[in-house]
């Protein structure tokens, strides 16, 4: 048992290594939770973060939606900034897929927006809104023309990288309006940039 404690503990800090490469690309105090009930209340999802993380608040909570999206029932986005960067990566990894008002949510790090179309990488895309419940075998049927797939399942992402520009283009041509739907997760589809390659 202490042997896997400590084969955990090494793979959580490879992750977070990997991540820390990709820092720059991230806003890393405020968390997206997607796939929210349109009614959930900001002090649902603080009480959410307090009950399940020891010593941790939020700041503050935003949402984005409106009363159009009421009116369909459409699943609701909010914005958590939480008071330093280490907290806001264990909200996402410990409440990846939480179940809120009977819906399964997304949690992942806010993406900076690229600053110029050269900082994408043509050869890779990225998915954001990976859930527990989104095994491999969903991503390579939803991604076929990919040569690998990187899930990194603490950060609710996936980096999929391509042979060719070619192939690239044609799955994320086949994402309809960048989303790809998996079950009853929607992830997020964009290239990548070029701090995501290892």
């Amino acid at each position: 048992q202490q042997q896997q404690q400590q084969a955990d503990g090494s793979a959580d800090r490879h992750d977070e290594d990997a991540f820390a490469g990709n820092v720059d690309a991230y806003n890393c105090r405020r968390v997206i939770v997607c796939g929210l009930h349109p009614f959930t209340t900001g002090q649902e999802l603080k009480d959410l973060v307090s009950q399940n993380l020891f010593n941790t608040t939020v700041e503050r909570v935003d949402f984005q939606h409106g009363s159009k999206q009421l009116r369909k029932n459409s699943p609701a986005v909010a914005f958590l900034t939480f008071t330093d960067e280490r907290r806001a990566l264990e909200a996402v990894k410990k409440l990846q897929g939480q179940e809120i008002r009977g819906r399964l949510t997304s949690w992942m790090l806010h993406k900076r927006p690229l600053r110029s179309e050269h900082q994408r990488d043509r050869t890779q895309l990225v998915a954001f809104g990976v859930s527990k419940r989104v095994t491999d075998e969903d991503l390579l049927k939803a991604f076929p023309n990919s040569k690998s797939i990187d899930v990194k399942q603490g950060h609710g992402m996936a980096v999929v990288t391509y042979a060719s520009e070619t192939d690239c283009r044609t799955d994320f041509d086949a994402c309809k309006g960048g989303v790809v739907q998996i079950g009853k997760a929607r992830l997020r589809v964009e290239f990548g940039a070029a701090h995501h390659r290892p």
